[in-house]
Formats: C-alpha cells, structure tokens, sequence
C-alpha cells in the first residue's frame, strides 16, 4: 500500500544504519528515502553535515540493500549515470519537461512554463503542480511507489534515446515517473531536477566520493560486495 508511511521511511536523525533506512533488507530501496536526504542536504550548509549525512544513507544501503548502492551513487552525481567511458549523460531540455509536467499532473504546458517563469526552479514547479493534483485524475488506484532502481534506469534510457521519434518517448517515460511521485514528498522536484542534470542541492562530487569512503569505514559482509559493484564509478 501507498500510504504516507513512506514519507517517513529514512530518518536522518536514527544512529542505527537499518532503522535508520526504514525499509526491509532486501527491497529496493525507496526514492522517498533518497529525496528525503536530498531534501536534508538542501537546506544544509556545513560540507561536513553533508557528507555525514549522505555517508549515513549510503551505510543504510550498504547494509539493507547493497545491490542498489550504485544507482544511488549515480542519482546523487547526477549528471553522469554510467562510468566516463560509456558516455551516459542526462540533461533534458526545460521544453519536454515543460510538456511532460503539464500531462503528467493535468494541468497544461503554458500553466507550468508560467509557474517555471516565476520560480525559476522547474523542479519546484513540478512539485506544486504534483501537489495539488488528485490521484483520482490519473489512477483508479494508487500507484506503485517509487524506488530508486527505477528511477535510474528509466533515466539512463532517457539518456541513450536518440533521434526524431524520440522525444514522444522520453515525454511517456518522463510522466510516468511524475504521476508516481508522492505528492506529500519532494520526489517530484529531485526527478525533474535529476532529468535535468542538475540537483541545486550543492552536493559536489568530492563529497560524494568522502561520503562513500566514511560508509566503508565499518566494512560488513554488505558492503564489500556493495564495494566491488562501485569499483568502476570513477574509473577515467
């Protein structure tokens, strides 16, 4: 069920890596809980607190589900999805974002591309738009929350469409993801900032790779298979 449990999945503020996450060992782990501390790192200044902070979801990963630790790593750096030399890259154009937006919240293009003239942040507006939207418009029932091998992988085939009849694609893929967000969440704002390629969050790549070095400071079983599915991240 898609309850508002899942709002409160991830707690930041627990000490313990598998309470902390919130999910079970083993399920895929929740794009709620990853928007959750991306929610966390944008309102934060000190580098320090965020490293700490995406150093503790990591550990809550290594240790519940290990085999997602990757697609986090790449949502987190955004930009890149897949190592330099296979050359996956994501950046949508604000114009099918603008379109997926308006059909994937019923609204229309023109009332979103004034609301993203306004705030200047397509994410934001995306958020709003989800917000005030009825479930009922788009789903008999509620649908699958989103986790965030999904959400990776529908972005890395976002990334590698190519080609005029692409973009009808890239626009069913990019709402189907929208009208999966939770509209309490901030799930809707990091997918189409993520599509964008850009996150607005300040989370530089240093801080992802120190984050990831303080998870593995308290090596389990978990994490050095985790650790050997990250070997090629960062390879040139």
């Amino acid at each position: 069920p898609h309850d508002d449990h899942v709002l409160l999945l991830y707690n930041p503020k627990e000490k313990n890596p598998i309470k902390r996450g919130g999910w079970t060992a083993g399920d895929p782990v929740p794009y709620a809980a990853l928007s959750k501390v991306f929610a966390v790192i944008e309102d934060e200044s000190s580098r320090l607190i965020i490293q700490d902070t995406l150093a503790d979801f990591f550990r809550s990963v290594i240790e519940l589900t290990p085999s997602d630790l990757v697609p986090c790593i790449y949502l987190c750096v955004c930009t890149e999805l897949a190592p330099a030399y296979d050359n996956v890259q994501i950046g949508i154009g604000d114009a099918i974002l603008i379109k997926s937006i308006g059909e994937a919240t019923g609204t229309t293009p023109k009332f979103v591309k004034d609301l993203y003239q306004k705030q200047g942040d397509l994410g934001k507006v995306a958020q709003a738009s989800r917000s005030k939207q009825s479930t009922l418009m788009t789903f008999q029932t509620k649908p699958k929350p989103l986790a965030v091998a999904h959400v990776y992988n529908d972005m890395v085939k976002i990334a590698k469409m190519s080609g005029n009849n692409s973009q009808a694609s890239k626009c069913s893929i990019i709402k189907s993801l929208v009208v999966r967000c939770d509209k309490l969440s901030d799930e809707a704002k990091y997918v189409i900032r993520g599509l964008q390629g850009k996150l607005r969050i300040g989370l530089a790549g240093q801080s992802i790779l120190v984050s990831l070095t303080q998870a593995f400071m308290h090596p389990k079983e978990q994490g050095d298979k985790a650790l050997q599915a990250v070997r090629t991240l960062f390879v040139d």
